[in-house]
């Protein structure tokens, strides 16, 4: 056989066998450093009161059964976190609004003392009310909170036609009372995430000056997912709403080992982004702890599924918020 030949088949033999120890490598990497997520995602409740055009709640809310998550499972499943060792929490569910949960005040009151440090999450901030903003008022020094308002539509008239709902002044009338809340509590923090559309340029510079009148601060988004291209056409009949850039996918997603998300029902997603058809559950919580799941065979198959494009789930495989390992 020419040696060229030869030489060419033990490089690419040489190559397929680095290429696989890497993997491994990196594998081992990321199951040693997300031993514990980094953050849990619970959801409290699947109830959303704004009609989103760029989010999949409204194409499924009229076959949705309301559920929210009783005080006393949530209070099982922080206590499993914390006993793992977790610190961070974030209530923000994958297609519904935190806010729209009646026992979040009764949520954030356990939290103080439950051994979690930081609570996050989104909101569109509709449902703002006095039982929450009394709870907001005393936090302790134990308990760190971070909101975040999604706001889309910089007008009323954008508002209205990207959030599906007539709340612009209301919602406006809310920032005022997050930030007077934020600014008399060290341990709140708040902010207002913009995600800009084309031909905001006007109303998008009204805004920020309002939001700087109320001193509350902001960061701009630009850019729409698909919802692992489940609103692939949806999002394009909307010319104003630029859509994300997609990555190639290679091995398992970072977000996989970072933040899981468990749902009203238990169930345990391997991802807090766009799982709104729950292929990425590998358990439930009300059958097996967080620990066992999470050390589990189902997640490392989960995992595994993501080194060919065959076999990777289909959410995955348009997701824009995609992130590997490697």
């Amino acid at each position: 056989m020419n040696n060229t030949i030869v030489k060419s088949k033990n490089k690419g033999i040489k190559s397929l066998i680095k290429k696989f120890l890497l993997r491994g490598v990196y594998l081992r990497k990321a199951e040693t450093k997300y031993k514990v997520p980094e953050t849990l995602y619970v959801e409290g409740t699947n109830l959303c009161n704004a009609k989103c055009v760029f989010c999949y709640y409204p194409v499924i809310a009229d076959q949705t059964v309301t559920k929210h998550m009783t005080l006393d499972q949530f209070k099982v499943i922080v206590k499993q976190f914390v006993d793992m060792g977790g610190t961070k929490l974030s209530i923000t569910p994958t297609m519904s609004d935190p806010l729209a949960d009646p026992l979040l005040p009764d949520r954030i009151e356990f939290l103080k003392t439950s051994g979690i440090e930081l609570l996050s999450f989104y909101t569109n901030l509709i449902s703002f009310k006095q039982k929450l903003r009394d709870t907001l008022s005393d936090l302790g020094n134990t308990l760190k909170i971070k909101i975040s308002v999604s706001f889309t539509g910089f007008d009323q008239k954008s508002y209205n036609k990207f959030m599906g709902v007539d709340k612009f002044d209301f919602v406006k009338k809310n920032l005022i009372k997050l930030s007077k809340s934020s600014s008399d509590n060290k341990s709140l923090t708040s902010s207002v995430t913009m995600r800009d559309y084309d031909g905001s340029s006007e109303a998008k510079s009204d805004f920020l000056q309002y939001l700087k009148s109320i001193s509350m601060a902001s960061k701009i988004e630009y850019g729409f997912d698909t919802w692992g291209g489940l609103l692939e056409d949806n999002i394009s009949n909307f010319e104003q709403l630029p859509i994300k850039e997609r990555i190639n996918r290679v091995g398992p997603c970072r977000v996989s080992f970072a933040k899981p998300l468990i749902t009203v029902n238990g169930d345990f997603k391997l991802c807090d982004c766009r799982d709104a058809l729950d292929e990425l559950v590998v358990g439930n919580v009300f059958e097996q702890t967080i620990e066992e799941i999470w050390n589990g065979d189902d997640i490392k198959r989960m995992r595994d599924r993501f080194y060919s494009d065959k076999t990777m789930p289909d959410v995955c495989s348009k997701c824009e918020y995609y992130q590997s390992i490697y």
